[in-house]
């Protein structure tokens, strides 16, 4: 089975002739029919069964076989009637699908594809980025991308939660967050519910994350896209256990972060310089959460 849409959500060639050869490769086939890749399929079973899968899989130096896997699970979605990519990207042809395409809602329904998946690209060049070479360690998170509970709407992400039924904003890496960046996504993201995700439209908008952290006012100037970020939300609580900023402040992979040496993380940055200073020194960094205003 071949995966068509990896040139058009940015994997460059390269590694596009590698997944293609994967995804051709006995071993592939044989794993895509296990009960752990079908469960990826399914809200319901999908985080059992993705861990279940990566125990299977064994040996998969760098994540290239998981990587393969979790794309054509994509690829197996985009061919089921009714699904959200079945829709969105116009191969569905029953009565109730023709209603729901993009061309009815405003959207370029390929466009929202493209964009959600470009994560993996996405996630193999921040691998690339914290270790020197290609890889993929995100599988664990993307099931939400597979099963089109999570869709990247301009700017940012945005999760509607069949497990605790709510939505969560998610920034991406690399995200503009600029204002008009902002609103445009917050305004895309109606839009969407109502078409696509009825029983969330109109619900209060969550997000957790480190740039929600206070700690950063002490570091930020006024005017900062990341303070106006703050801004939108009431600030319910904060968590200063949390590091995930090591990750997406320092750039570290999620496999570095446990044994991270803080006195060698980079200072390219004000921010980096001004973060590892304050930790250096005692302090903690943490995360907040909170519900966007309205």
């Amino acid at each position: 089975m071949s995966i068509p849409f990896l040139q058009t959500i940015g994997f460059q060639e390269k590694f596009q002739q590698d997944i293609q050869c994967c995804a051709a490769s006995a071993r592939c086939g044989e794993l895509m029919q296990h009960s752990s890749f079908t469960g990826m399929l399914s809200t319901e079973t999908a985080r059992e069964a993705v861990q279940k899968l990566y125990e299977e899989i064994g040996e998969d130096p760098d994540g290239v076989l998981m990587l393969t896997l979790q794309l054509l699970a994509v690829e197996k979605k985009r061919e089921e009637p009714g699904t959200l990519w079945h829709i969105l990207t116009q191969r569905g042809d029953t009565a109730e699908e023709t209603r729901r395409r993009p061309k009815e809602t405003g959207f370029s329904g390929q466009r929202v594809f493209e964009e959600t998946m470009g994560c993996f690209p996405r996630f193999v060049r921040e691998y690339r980025h914290s270790y020197g070479h290609d890889g993929f360690d995100r599988w664990g998170w993307t099931i939400r991308q597979i099963n089109g509970t999570l869709v990247r709407l301009g700017a940012l992400e945005f999760e509607f939660s069949p497990w605790d039924h709510r939505v969560y904003i998610h920034i991406p890496g690399g995200a503009d967050l600029s204002a008009d960046s902002i609103a445009d996504s917050l305004r895309q993201e109606i839009r969407f519910a109502e078409a696509y995700e009825p029983d969330f439209a109109g619900k209060d908008l969550h997000c957790e994350s480190w740039l929600l952290s206070p700690v950063l006012r002490q570091f930020l100037p006024e005017g900062s896209r990341i303070l106006a970020f703050q801004n939108l939300f009431d600030i319910t609580e904060t968590n200063p256990e949390d590091n995930a900023y090591l990750e997406w402040a320092f750039g570290l992979a999620p496999g570095q972060i446990e044994h991270a040496e803080l006195s060698v993380l980079q200072e390219s940055t004000s921010l980096q310089r001004s973060l590892k200073q304050y930790v250096l020194q005692g302090g903690r960094v943490g995360s907040g959460a909170g519900i966007l205003k309205r």
